[in-house]
């Protein structure tokens, strides 16, 4: 990950203030800018550090554990400054967030839609705990499944890379590979069964490659799933994602000119 060039550093910073509950708040999403760009260049100094601002969103006050061990902030960036997975269809009943990271985008779907039903689904041992935390911090009702999200039910390795938001299921996607973790798997239908629901209204993916095998072929689950958001990684392109989808009665927009792409696919 590149470093933030100084009118970069102020844009971000100022961007971030403006979402803080309180006077306090905004100095504390200041700190937190400043700590993660020393991230980098004093990991010993920052590694042990935690904030956390509380943020308007949605008309709600929400509580953002920052932890600066890992990419939190770029993940806080991401879900609340950018809303990469906004979703501006129908009001979805059933939500899965998978690839739940650290839990922001989960609690910026749950403060979006209060009344759904929603299942937060990560992988990795450490942000599956983190995810708990930003949860129960902010008292979300939501299903923690701690497994990779694939076509089958089982194990597979979990490739950790240097930036904890791009840990991935394909060994050659980490940015600064630190080595993998054995994790747990699950298929879509086996996760419906699991949470005794008949169909998803929300399908947030955002898995870090393994959207391809997840997808590939169109398989039958898909006509069980409403819409989907998310973000496509490495050599799996729109028009290979919309040949998965369409035959599942879904269109497609895609934003952003190079990888990684966002999408929305709705019926």
């Amino acid at each position: 990950m590149k470093e933030l060039a100084p009118a970069s550093f102020w844009s971000e910073a100022t961007r971030a203030a403006r979402l803080a509950a309180s006077p306090r708040d905004r100095l504390v999403l200041w700190a937190c800018q400043v700590a993660h760009s020393l991230r980098y260049r004093v990991p010993s100094l920052v590694a042990p550090l935690g904030l956390e601002p509380s943020i308007r969103c949605h008309g709600s006050v929400l509580r953002a554990p920052i932890r600066f061990s890992d990419d939190d902030w770029l993940a806080f960036q991401q879900v609340f400054l950018e809303e990469e997975y906004c979703w501006r269809g129908s009001v979805p009943r059933t939500i899965v967030d998978a690839g739940a990271n650290c839990g922001f985008a989960s609690l910026w779907l749950a403060s979006r839609f209060p009344e759904a039903d929603l299942c937060s689904v990560e992988p990795h041992p450490a942000l599956a705990q983190a995810l708990r935390r930003t949860l129960a911090l902010n008292s979300v009702q939501s299903t923690v499944i701690e497994a990779a999200l694939t076509p089958k039910d089982g194990k597979a390795t979990l490739f950790q890379g240097a930036l904890s938001t791009a840990h991935s299921l394909l060994a050659g996607m980490p940015l600064g590979g630190t080595g993998t973790v054995e994790v747990e798997t699950v298929s879509m239908p086996s996760l419906l069964a699991k949470l005794g629901w008949r169909d998803v209204d929300l399908l947030k993916l955002d898995i870090e490659g393994g959207e391809v095998a997840l997808l590939a072929g169109s398989p039958e689950w898909l006509r069980r799933v409403g819409g989907i958001v998310g973000e496509l990684h490495g050599a799996y392109s729109p028009e290979q994602l919309t040949a998965d989808l369409k035959p599942a009665g879904f269109s497609v927009e895609v934003r952003g000119s190079r990888p990684p792409h966002l999408f929305t696919a709705a019926r």
